[in-house]
């Protein structure tokens, strides 16, 4: 059966070979240099504001320009509890493709937050990632029809649950 144009079918038989379309699939995907830039408001055990800014290095191969671009921005905000324990509420995403937010709890196992203390870090939230490829399908002439393509953009993405732990060290220089 020959599919046509538009959308119906025909029943003539069919002996000619049928060719398979060509589909090319391209998806932006860059390394680039970033650069951050960290700014941290409030006391070293008590309420704290943490933000930060990414800024990549971006070349774009259409017009050949490159410079600094925004990528994305994260942030943190603490709150002591008693004792050397904290709650804290973070976030953030950006252009780069993803994005997450959470809640969680802290607490110095080692030492206050002076040189040589070690923090653990407990945090649940959700997460996402996010981007976009381009599909061309080009199929080649056969009985009788001319060659033709398309071209689409599919979206990509993925999100759920999420869960984290860290570890932090301070040192002294």
């Amino acid at each position: 059966m020959l599919q046509n144009y538009f959308g119906g079918s025909s029943n003539s038989a069919d002996t000619g070979v049928t060719a398979s379309p060509t589909i090319v699939q391209t998806q932006e995907t860059h390394a680039a240099f970033t650069m951050s830039q960290l700014v941290r408001l409030g006391a070293r055990d008590g309420l704290t504001l943490s933000l930060r800014n990414l800024l990549i290095l971006h070349r774009d191969s259409e017009s050949n320009r490159r410079g600094f671009i925004y990528g994305g921005t994260t942030g943190q905000l603490s709150v002591p509890l008693r004792g050397r324990s904290d709650i804290f509420l973070e976030g953030g995403g950006g252009v780069m493709g993803y994005w997450y937010a959470g809640v969680g709890v802290s607490t110095w196992i080692v030492g206050n937050g002076s040189p040589g203390s070690w923090k653990l870090s407990v945090s649940a939230g959700a997460a996402g990632i996010f981007g976009s490829k381009r599909t061309t399908a080009t199929y080649p002439a056969q009985n009788g029809y001319p060659a033709y393509s398309y071209s689409y953009n599919q979206s990509i993405d993925v999100a759920g649950p999420m869960v984290s732990f860290g570890l932090t060290r301070r040192f002294s220089f």
